[in-house]
């Protein structure tokens, strides 16, 4: 009979993502589009230059806000694993297992301006925002 167990605690720091995001927002930052691709493919020099490589790019203004949670805490993963072997014959093993996981605190975005998905609907079925002003 062999008995077998194990148990650990896995952490997920969430540092590149989110806090990349919040820098490019304003009043921190701002997101713009560029087309690299020349315009004439008869001429392929490129639109930008190492002068002003923004020269004709379009900022991207949007409404939305990041922000992040003041207590903030690292996400934890926590398995856990029993497996019973026990050899029946010496052609035939009989095998029982339990797998087991718990999560927490693991990163996720709320959006405050969500829709209602049941309110009493207006005669234009128009969807009615929290804050219409915030986009």
């Amino acid at each position: 009979m062999v008995l077998r167990a194990g148990y650990g605690i896995f952490y997920t720091p969430d540092v590149i993502n989110s806090y990349r995001q919040l820098a490019f927002q304003n009043p921190f930052g701002a997101v713009s589009n560029l087309v690299v691709r020349p315009a004439d493919p008869q001429n392929p020099l490129p639109v930008f230059t190492v002068d002003d490589p923004l020269a004709q790019a379009t900022r991207l203004i949007t409404n939305n806000r990041n922000g992040m949670q003041r207590n903030l805490r690292d996400g934890q993963v926590q398995q856990w694993n029993l497996t019973l072997q026990y050899l029946l014959t010496k052609d035939t093993l009989f095998e029982a297992a339990y797998h087991g996981s718990k999560s927490s605190h693991l990163m996720g975005a709320l959006n405050y301006n969500e829709t209602n998905p049941f309110p009493p609907q207006p005669p234009d079925f128009a969807r009615i925002f929290p804050y219409p002003h915030a986009g």
